[in-house]
């Protein structure tokens, strides 16, 4: 305020934004200059916030505008996620202040990837939500413990896990045994993904035990976290038995096992299954 021949005014100042705190009184009279300084801060970054500057007694008034940036960065969060071998994952990164405002346009990078390939080196900038995104398709089922830091500020910086778990069933597995008449063996099922990932928690049923003793048809057992189902038998006779598993809940992954039944070096063992 003024004019050719500065005046003291009594200027008072008020806004449109939110968390704007003044340096002094927001009442405040001009100098010999006919000037007046405002100083604002906010806590919270706003555009557009509007100031009004009213001179009371000689009615008049005046606005400007002004835009209160986020600051540097200062905290990163990176999401923990879960996701299946072969898909696609997305990691959702969040860059803020020291007030909790998104910073923009800042790179975050990628510094341990745990062995992910496609994030190995990524770096990806903030947008204007402080937020971005990191895509990445891994086939190993495991739990990636990974480390991020602010580009431009490498104190700043945290730390996300990411699990892959395994994909559907794919293909079960029975190897061939050979046993000892009169003793106990063990036939040990292997069900894993296409990508070779074990799967636990999965039925494994006995379609045919095709007369060897111990197991019988409809026997069922669950796998355990090395993908491996396991059925004990003991049969006396020697011979060759044909044992077919499959997963319970799809019939089509199945497999089959020759278990040979042989003498004992002593010369035990019965008749024989051919």
């Amino acid at each position: 305020y003024g004019d050719s021949t500065p005046v003291t005014y009594q200027v008072e100042t008020t806004d449109d934004g939110e968390a704007i705190d003044y340096a002094g009184d927001d009442d405040q009279e001009t100098n010999g200059d006919g000037e007046v300084t405002i100083t604002a801060t906010s806590t919270t970054a706003q555009a557009d916030v509007i100031f009004t500057f009213e001179e009371r007694d000689q009615n008049q008034d005046a606005t400007a505008e002004a835009t209160f940036e986020a600051g540097v960065p200062d905290s990163l969060v990176v999401e923990n996620i879960t996701e299946t071998a072969g898909d696609e994952g997305e990691i959702l990164i969040t860059l803020e202040d020291e007030f909790d405002n998104p910073v923009p346009d800042e790179a975050v990078e990628v510094v341990d990837a745990a062995g992910i390939d496609d994030l190995d080196g990524a770096t990806v900038d903030t947008d204007e939500n402080g937020e971005a995104t990191l895509a990445f398709t891994e086939q190993i089922a495991d739990v990636y413990d990974l480390f991020f830091e602010a580009t431009a500020d490498s104190s700043v910086e945290t730390t996300s896990n990411v699990t892959v778990e395994p994909a559907d069933p794919d293909s079960l597995t029975v190897n061939n045994l050979t046993a000892t008449a009169g003793e106990s063996g063990e036939l040990t099922a292997t069900l894993v993904d296409e990508y070779g990932n074990e799967i636990e928690d999965e039925d494994i049923e006995i379609t045919d035990a095709d007369g060897l003793s111990g197991i019988d048809n409809g026997d069922t057992a669950d796998t355990d976290e090395n993908g491996e189902a396991s059925f004990d038998f003991d049969e006396d006779d020697t011979g060759s038995y044909i044992v077919e598993f499959g997963l319970a809940a799809i019939d089509s992954i199945n497999d089959t096992a020759t278990v040979t039944v042989e003498s004992d070096a002593t010369g035990g063992g019965g008749g024989g299954n051919s």
